[in-house]
């Protein structure tokens, strides 16, 4: 068991490098052509320091939207087989498969997606679109691209109603970020992976 444990976290921190080299991709060359001698990449792209004077409103926002982010994760596995989807290979591993589910939540999606949908394409259109107009278009992609993974398991209806969710959830990112983080996006990508991670943790012990 504890060779699979190995081999199952050495699968997902791989594809979880490979995933964040991939996306960040096209933001690094975007900031390598035009914006290298202006800014630091970690910087343009919201890797930084939360500048913010409440942490402690701020902290409670996190901590209600990782909530809330967990609890429709919850309803969403209850819509079709958790076996299906991309944590099937944590479902009854137990505790052991801890280090595996990090790796996915963190490598695999929170980082890779905050990366490119709040840090690089809100950021980058927020220059000629406005922080509303910039906000609400990477929001859409993300539902979009979310509710596109599931249509084929639970039919339109319900895809639609991810969509509309992982919209509004997308649009509260990009507005914690911009408006309460001082444009970091390291709050953004805490929040996806703690839900991720208690996500993973529940299919891991059977809960789910």
């Amino acid at each position: 068991m504890e060779d699979k444990l190995i081999t199952l976290f050495m699968s997902k921190l791989v594809n979880g490098i490979l995933e964040l080299i991939i996306v960040s991709f096209t933001p690094f060359m975007t900031w390598l052509i035009w914006r290298r001698k202006k800014v630091g990449f970690f910087d343009w792209i919201g890797l930084k320091k939360v500048q913010t004077k409440n942490i402690s409103q701020l902290l409670q926002i996190i901590l209600g939207m990782a909530l809330v982010f967990l609890l429709f994760s919850v309803v969403l596995f209850s819509w079709f087989d958790p076996s299906k989807t991309a944590t099937a290979d944590f479902s009854g591993k137990g505790i052991g498969a801890l280090p595996a589910i990090l790796a996915y939540a963190i490598l695999g999606t929170a980082l890779p997606e905050e990366i490119f949908f709040r840090g690089f394409l809100l950021k980058r259109l927020q220059g000629k679109l406005g922080f509303l107009g910039a906000n609400l278009i990477q929001s859409l992609l993300f539902g979009l691209i979310h509710a596109l993974m599931f249509i084929q398991l639970i039919g339109f209806l319900k895809a639609v109603m991810i969509f509309a969710f992982i919209s509004l959830i997308a649009y509260v990112f990009g507005a914690i970020n911009e408006k309460k983080a001082g444009g970091s996006i390291l709050r953004s990508v805490f929040i996806q992976a703690f839900a991720n991670t208690a996500a993973g943790l529940c299919l891991a012990i059977s809960l789910l």
